[in-house]
């Protein structure tokens, strides 16, 4: 599976109601910023949920308050040019059971920030 977007995979959940149970596999994901427009926001809506659209740097693949994820044969593609605003391949926050086999990316700009950015993660064998 190939998938082109602005924002990559965004997978965002809450404390009380994580996100379980997904798999990301055998896909290509690559990242392409928008024509005619500013990039590096994300959108919690609708309901406006937590501020609705707000700025962050893009990941590939962005998850929060998940459980049980796992990602197989994936790889991101950021392209020739990558804006300012994307970032690390993989970005994870508060994440249980994070499970990566042949996941291939790196930052969008490599040696100024990690591929991979992961906060209170825990990682599944």
């Amino acid at each position: 599976i190939e998938c082109a977007g602005v924002s990559g995979v965004y997978l965002h959940g809450w404390k009380d109601w994580p996100v379980e149970d997904i798999e990301i596999e055998d896909a290509t994901i690559r990242l392409v910023p928008p024509a005619g427009r500013t990039g590096g926001y994300y959108d919690l809506r609708p309901g406006d949920i937590a501020g609705g659209v707000y700025p962050h740097t893009i990941a590939g693949i962005y998850c929060e308050q998940v459980r049980n994820l796992t990602v197989r044969r994936v790889s991101v593609d950021w392209g020739n040019s990558a804006p300012e605003y994307f970032g690390p391949a993989l970005e994870a926050h508060d994440v249980q059971n994070l499970k990566l086999v042949d996941f291939r990316g790196q930052n969008a700009h490599p040696g100024s920030a990690p591929a991979q950015v992961l906060e209170n993660v825990t990682q599944a064998r």
